[in-house]
């Protein structure tokens, strides 16, 4: 999955927006997800490899990426890769976690203000989904 953050609200320093994939819906399922930050936190490489865990690695911002900015989540097996990208072309690896899921896992775009109390708000677009690879089925859909 690949998105470009055009906007997010600066609710805290570590609200964020990004690809992600979970293993589930549930709270606490593992995840991998390539954020940006609105702020001075930049951009980061956040995971949980545990259900229940904790995410990691915590204050992982790089302090320097600023948004605009495209991010892009590989999976492969079960490694997952975080990219970013100031031009959507040209990709610098931001971290990679060995992370157990299942085949289907759900993808989207994740936003989180960092405070229960506020709502947060991102702008995204240039989204696109691959997959899945050749060897793994879509699951059905009822």
């Amino acid at each position: 999955i690949v998105a470009r953050v055009l906007s997010l609200s600066n609710t805290d320093p570590w609200a964020k927006a990004g690809p992600m994939i979970r293993e589930s819906l549930t709270a606490g399922s593992r995840f991998a997800m390539m954020i940006v930050t609105p702020g001075a936190n930049g951009a980061a490489f956040q995971y949980r490899t545990s259900t229940n865990g904790s995410a990691a690695p915590s204050n992982s911002g790089d302090q320097v990426t600023t948004i605009p900015r495209w991010l892009r989540l590989v999976r492969q097996g079960n490694v997952v890769s975080g990219f970013i990208s100031a031009d959507g072309q040209n990709w610098t690896l931001r971290g990679s976690i060995t992370l157990a899921m299942p085949s289907a896992v759900y993808v989207g775009l994740a936003v989180t203000s960092h405070d229960d109390g506020v709502v947060g708000e991102a702008r995204f677009d240039g989204v696109a989904i691959t997959g899945p690879a050749p060897d793994v089925q879509p699951p059905s859909i009822p």
